[in-house]
């Protein structure tokens, strides 16, 4: 399978159980649109979850007679799992590598992959749209859309272009929705809670690791730990991953096999051979 990278977006339609791999890292599958990817990673918190539209790149790797296709960098959750349903649209936020500096902000009543495809369809656009964010809105999504429009129109390049980073236009989009509809912050609360807990974990193991290292390395050798291996049991719940046991078993160091076991009769008579081998041998000697 060809090693390039290639980029790819879709819906987390399944997450399987999380498996601790022997060399301290944690192996997650995701099925994304009929597709399965591994991702690994140092942390047994795993930020996603079924329903969330991702974006990542991935390669094709083989090992043995199995081909897989494994996640490189980190996934972008383009728009939550959250629930969306009763939503009267989105507010999204597309980005073209032939306007750098730009950013549309618009609506849609339909999903916003759809209206990305849409507009990336048109002859007049050199390269196709990307979605990098978008907001599932419960209440009026023309008044959020215009609300948004208006507090961004000194940076205004065009109906519904602006010249301003996508991070700063996604925090714009979500100071509008929550001035408006309060009541609905918990749920862009939540993926970023979600999002925030991965990072925090993340940092705390690579911590953690770096000091259980430091203290291996300055241990005397004969106090230092034997070699473990060890298989971690995690189960999924509701499609949320958790870790519920680590057991662990020592496995020693296996020691050299000696060379003569003698507990068995062809040892012992190859033992006598030898000796009596000797002895004639010295006999002849004597007699010479």
């Amino acid at each position: 399978m060809s090693k390039r990278h290639r980029h790819t977006c879709g819906t987390i339609e399944a997450i399987e159980p999380v498996i601790r791999l022997s060399n301290r890292q944690y192996r997650f599958i995701y099925h994304v649109d009929g597709e399965k990817y591994c991702r690994y990673s140092d942390v047994p918190v795993d930020p996603l979850k079924v329903g969330d539209f991702v974006e990542f790149s991935w390669v094709g790797r083989s090992r043995s007679r199995h081909s897989y296709r494994s996640i490189r960098g980190e996934v972008t959750i383009v728009r939550a799992s959250e629930s969306v349903v009763g939503a009267s649209g989105y507010i999204y936020i597309l980005v073209n590598a032939a306007y750098e500096k730009l950013v549309k902000i618009g609506l849609t009543t339909r999903t916003p992959e759809e209206r990305c495809a849409e507009l990336s369809a048109s002859t007049g656009v050199p390269k196709p749209f990307r979605v990098y964010w978008s907001l599932a809105v419960f209440g009026d999504v023309r008044a959020v859309e215009a609300t948004v429009h208006q507090d961004l129109k000194a940076l205004r390049r065009g109906k519904e272009f602006f010249q301003i980073s996508p991070i700063e236009a996604k925090q714009a989009i979500i100071r509008v929705y929550t001035f408006m509809y309060p009541e609905q912050a918990h749920a862009i609360d939540n993926a970023d809670a979600r999002r925030l807990a991965y990072q925090q974990a993340a940092a705390a193991s690579r911590q953690a690791f770096r000091e259980a290292q430091a203290k291996v390395i300055q241990a005397p050798v004969a106090s230092r730990p034997p070699p473990m291996r060890f298989v971690s049991i995690v189960e999924s719940d509701d499609s949320r991953s958790k870790v519920v046991g680590w057991p662990l078993q020592t496995v020693p160091d296996p020691k050299p096999k000696p060379i003569f076991r003698w507990n068995s009769v062809v040892d012992w008579m190859v033992v006598i051979a030898i000796c009596i081998g000797i002895a004639a041998t010295l006999s002849v000697c004597r007699m010479m």
